[in-house]
């Protein structure tokens, strides 16, 4: 009994989303559709021409860097002369980086 409950419920589903198909438009809603692409290899993009472009896409995922900023900074800084540094400072600063990093090599080579 249950069974034969289930299957007319679901012959009355299926009639019933044809019939809603139907009077959405039905196949001439996929007529009209299937006019509007004119060729589908044009739709896909070309990689090859992307990637000879470089790339130009406008999708940039957030944790991405911006690309521009990449590299370093080469135009010399003049709008402060106060913040450059004297040879002794940039001395000091290359030795405490150094003790950083053998400090670190250390740490993991004991962790190995």
């Amino acid at each position: 009994m249950i069974l034969k409950i289930l299957k007319w419920i679901v012959i009355t589903i299926v009639v019933g989303l044809f019939l809603l198909w139907l009077g959405t438009g039905g196949f001439s809603a996929i007529i009209a559709n299937a006019k509007k692409f004119s060729n589908p290899i044009q739709s896909v993009p070309d990689v090859g021409s992307l990637v000879a472009k470089g790339l130009q896409w406008n999708f940039v995922l957030p944790w991405q860097p911006d690309l521009t900023q990449l590299g370093a900074h080469l135009s010399p800084d003049t709008t402060d002369s106060s913040t450059s540094l004297d040879s002794a400072a940039i001395q000091e600063e290359v030795s405490s980086i150094k003790n950083q990093v053998d400090s670190l090599e250390s740490y993991i080579n004991h962790k190995n």
